[in-house]
């Protein structure tokens, strides 16, 4: 087993990425659903695949199929995802919108990112690391689908199937 210094950092730029469209429903809640003291919210830490994010007051805290946690804010989810139901804990269960799609490239190695969020790292950056067989994800408005070498944008973690 490699050690995290040992995981060779990749960066997505240049790589062609192909088009993946999400197709599992998740469960959303807006925070101050879960937090009653608003005032307490940044001090505490979600656990994301990325790595710990600090919470954002007017977060929705999002739980995916495989029961992994991330934030995002209620645009970014409404426009993506139809709210269909609602379970019987007041989580909203969210369909995604077919037009919701994401680019994603497979790696058959373990790997590292630097991303828009992930472990908070000593140089300010952060870090995500994958295993052989995970994807990178990206979403970016361009044609061709492959990612210009200049492109700084934002990447995330996507688990291969074999890993939820």
């Amino acid at each position: 087993m490699l050690t995290v210094e040992e995981i060779p950092l990749i960066s997505p730029n240049g790589l062609a990425f192909k088009t993946a469209k999400k197709t599992k429903p998740l469960k959303a809640k807006h925070i101050q659903h879960l937090f009653a003291d608003s005032s307490v919210v940044a001090k505490f830490l979600l656990a994301t695949l990325e790595g710990n994010q600090m919470l954002r007051a007017n977060s929705m805290v999002c739980i995916g199929d495989a029961n992994d946690a991330w934030q995002q804010t209620s645009q970014k989810l409404f426009q993506k995802y139809n709210v269909t139901g609602m379970d019987d804990q007041g989580w909203m269960i969210c369909e995604p919108k077919p037009e919701n799609e994401v680019w994603a490239v497979q790696f058959p190695f373990d790997f590292q990112i630097t991303g828009q969020w992930g472990e908070h790292m000593a140089d300010g950056t952060f870090r995500q690391i994958g295993k052989g067989g995970d994807y990178v994800g990206f979403m970016f408005p361009h044609s061709d689908h492959f990612v210009d070498s200049g492109y700084t944008g934002k990447w995330w973690l996507i688990y291969s199937d074999e890993r939820n």
